[in-house]
């Protein structure tokens, strides 16, 4: 498949799922494809979804929009109060890990303008 394809390839993330493979003895098959879209982005592209820079850009504007809302007081007077509060704010964020990922792949294909294909095999 990547050999009809390679010119498209070249500047793509290409992700192969398997479900033959590996999915048949998952239980949970949404947690499947979220665990093996990660794994594969880490592995291949060296895109690691849990990466401190990666995350705040992913979630840049909603950083700016936190900079800005109820906790944005505690930036002058409790710095460390603030950050932590941050943090827990892109935690939030990164516990829903479909969302995550949806918003992951959306920052991938416009930051590195990259297309993301997706081969899915044996459904």
């Amino acid at each position: 498949m990547l050999v009809d394809s390679a010119e498209l390839a070249k500047d793509s993330i290409v992700l192969y799922i398997d479900f033959a493979a590996k999915a048949t003895l998952a239980d949970d098959l949404r947690k499947f494809l979220i665990e093996e879209i990660t794994r594969q982005l880490n592995e291949k592209y060296n895109i690691d979804l849990a990466d401190r820079n990666f995350i705040r850009g992913v979630y840049n504007l909603d950083v700016e929009r936190f900079r800005t809302g109820l906790y944005s007081d505690l930036r002058e007077s409790d710095p460390e109060l603030y950050r932590l509060k941050e943090i827990e704010h892109l935690e939030a964020r990164v516990a829903r890990a479909d969302e995550h990922l949806r918003r992951s792949l959306q920052h991938i294909v416009k930051g590195r303008r990259k297309q993301v294909i997706t081969f899915i095999d044996n459904t």
